[in-house]
């Protein structure tokens, strides 16, 4: 029943709720799977994070074509926001 709940919530959102690596490409994972994108990591321009006013964070992926990517609500800890962004940013060999 919680998953399905879960599943339903982030459904709605249009916000992707993981990040797959794969040699050059990115996949972002949505629910539904038909939302999914995989993007090239050369079409990457940005990996930014922002807060929420009630705290929790997430992550943003900015293409060269300026589309944006969100992501769900990651965490109410900022910090974690910014070490997921550091993380994934040296993954991808992208520089801040």
């Amino acid at each position: 029943m919680f998953s399905c709940f879960y599943f339903l919530a982030l459904s709605g959102l249009n916000k992707f709720y993981e990040v797959r690596l794969n040699d050059n490409l990115i996949t972002l994972k949505y629910a539904p799977p038909s939302k999914d994108v995989t993007l090239p990591v050369y079409e990457i321009q940005s990996l930014t994070f922002g807060a929420e006013k009630h705290g929790s964070c997430y992550l943003v992926f900015r293409t060269v074509s300026d589309k944006r990517y969100k992501s769900a609500m990651l965490s109410r800890d900022v910090d974690f926001c910014k070490n997921k962004r550091r993380e994934i940013m040296a993954s991808l060999n992208i520089k801040s």
